[in-house]
């Protein structure tokens, strides 16, 4: 994998950075054209009103679409060297579009699975053409943009920026509280991790931290709230290590790993009091009620699943039955999964489950090898970012959704992990110029 070299200028002194913002920003999630459908007593879901704001979200999708080929075009040879070395990300698309062919809604799957494409292709784009370091400032300045236009719709339109089936809840510019709770807390890693040595580290840094943090705590998200501990507690954890030399690394990585294991296992000793801290219980507000329905379903089709994002399509006869089963025992009508794992199995089966899982697991394994060698913390943010998209789709969905910023955020880490093991062990890579 290439590496682009360091930048001397900040990525908001580019020409580019207004159009790789607004695609950021619709990877985010932002719109203001939505509303939650109260009527079918979802808590989660949230419906387009009116088909201008139909066609008003369409058009800005397929603006994205046309700004990152733009973008992308003059590094077509370099994004495809990087998935030929990272043929696990490129699996993920391809058996998308293929699952086309016995998908419930066919055109669909196949036109989510171009945009799955298309991120992945942005992901190692980002790779090959900005440093670490530019990759943090290009999310940073999404995340400060996310929260102004969020704290705006708060304050001048609150039908639209809290959450009403939630005492108000955060939702700012997305579609639920858990939705804003979700992205700010993906974007609240390159905050913490960016290097204080960089140019004006010290005006954005911390500014930033509080920033993310805020915005989590105004969504009241439980799940977003109980990962941010938990990953605070990663970041304070690490620091220890990554200061210790080199050659010592191995037992301090042990000590920390083996404390944290300890820790786990006295929470989960503990799990109601824990939940309950947060306002949870140990059903995960009903997700385990949930989770066994769908798992029928799973079972019915556990290869393939039923077509890339196909399950809870319109006419979807399963799914039907699903809603009938889940509405029986709890009375609310799922849309989703609310478990990225679930998600995956139900789209593309244990096939597609286990290419996810790979992925996973190998960005764990060069994230700590990369964590005993390294001389910069600040690379620890990759192997955080895979760690908490593994916890994270335990109760929410972030794997394979297309055009969507924490699963872009997942594909960078893992390629970009990889692409520094290759390094490590002596494979010669040439040098690009700035692609931004």
């Amino acid at each position: 994998m290439n590496r682009a070299q360091s930048d001397e200028q900040p990525i908001w002194h580019t020409a580019v950075m207004p159009a790789l913002l607004l695609c950021l920003v619709k990877f985010a999630g932002v719109t203001l054209l939505t509303d939650q459908d109260i009527s079918v007593g979802d808590r989660f879901v949230a419906t387009t009103s009116g088909s201008s704001s139909t066609a008003i979200e369409g058009a800005f999708a397929y603006l994205t679409a046309l700004i990152l080929i733009i973008i992308m075009a003059p590094r077509v040879r370099l994004i495809t060297e990087g998935l030929k070395s990272n043929w696990l990300l490129l699996s993920l698309p391809l058996l998308a579009a293929v699952s086309s062919v016995w998908s419930v809604d066919p055109f669909d799957s196949l036109r989510k699975s171009i945009w799955l494409l298309l991120s992945t292709c942005f992901a190692i784009w980002m790779i090959e053409c900005l440093s670490m370091e530019r990759q943090m400032q290009l999310l940073i300045v999404t995340g400060f943009f996310c929260a102004l236009l969020s704290v705006v719709a708060i304050v001048v339109w609150p039908q639209v920026g809290l959450d009403r089936l939630h005492e108000d809840a955060w939702q700012g510019v997305f579609t639920s509280k858990n939705h804003l709770g979700r992205i700010f807390l993906f974007l609240l890693l390159p905050g913490l991790h960016y290097p204080l040595s960089a140019r004006g580290a010290r005006w954005i840094k911390w500014p930033y931290v509080v920033l993310m943090l805020s915005m989590i705590a105004m969504s009241r998200s439980r799940t977003a709230w109980l990962l941010t501990a938990v990953y605070l507690v990663f970041v304070v954890s690490i620091g220890p290590v990554m200061r210790t030399a080199r050659r010592d690394r191995n037992l301090s990585l042990i000590s920390v790993g083996l404390l944290l294991c300890l820790v786990s296992v006295i929470a989960l000793a503990n799990l109601d009091s824990v939940l309950g801290a947060v306002g949870g219980d140990s059903t995960l507000n009903g997700r385990t009620v949930l989770w066994p329905a769908l798992i029928r379903s799973v079972n019915k089709k556990p290869l393939l699943g039923y077509g890339y994002q196909a399950f809870w399509a319109p006419g979807s006869g399963e799914a039907t039955n699903a809603m009938i089963r889940i509405y029986t025992t709890m009375r609310f009508f799922a849309s989703y999964a609310h478990s990225g794992y679930l998600a995956v199995l139900l789209d593309n089966g244990w096939l597609g489950m286990g290419l996810v899982a790979l992925i996973a697991i190998r960005g764990m394994r060069d994230g700590l090898a990369r964590m005993l060698s390294a001389q910069d913390k600040s690379e620890s943010w990759y192997l955080g970012i895979i760690l908490l998209s593994v916890l994270y789709n335990i109760d929410e969905v972030t794997f394979m959704l297309p055009s969507y910023l924490p699963w872009v955020m997942f594909l960078l880490a893992s390629a970009s992990l990889h692409g520094m093991s290759k390094q490590a062990t002596n494979v010669t890579f040439e040098p690009v110029t700035n692609c931004a």
